[in-house]
């Protein structure tokens, strides 16, 4: 996994399921060397927070209706998505991805979550939830952590 890799977390924490990137975002911002950027329902909005980071690589998460059983997590490759896409979000992600690769050309992997719902003011469903726990239990194995700073 690259040093200067960025993890966008997309999701809308007021729709049960979709909530997944958010959760996730909270679990693991601060403990990885990445950047970390918890990006709602509107990832366009932070394209000018990731070019400054100069990823080598980009991870983006979102529940995302994959046709698999609720909780499984798929990763695809970001070309997978266009044309619309199986993402639960709009507009559509492919237009998002595009405008990336103009702004940041660097290798772009999917994570999707199986979303059971996505009902307004529901929480995460439990195998939704445990998906998340283990995906951040794995980026916080396989990622690097921040380095401590040292004071002179």
């Amino acid at each position: 996994m690259p040093a200067r890799c960025v993890l966008l977390c997309i999701g809308n924490e007021l729709r049960g399921d979709d909530a997944a990137g958010v959760v996730l975002a909270r679990l693991v911002g601060g403990r990885l060397a990445w950047t970390v950027i918890e990006a709602a329902t509107a990832p366009e909005s932070f394209l000018g927070k990731i070019a400054p980071a100069a990823p080598r690589a980009l991870i983006l998460v979102d529940a995302i209706d994959f046709g698999a059983q609720p909780g499984e997590i798929g990763v695809f490759a970001a070309d997978r998505l266009s044309g619309g896409g199986p993402s639960t979000h709009a507009p559509d992600p492919a237009a998002f991805l595009a405008a990336l690769q103009m702004t940041c050309p660097c290798p772009v992997a999917v994570v999707g979550i199986q979303p059971a719902g996505a009902t307004l003011g529901a929480d995460l469903t439990p195998p939704v939830r445990r998906a998340v726990e283990s995906l951040a239990e794995a980026l916080l194995c396989l990622a690097p952590r921040p380095q401590p700073h040292l004071h002179s």
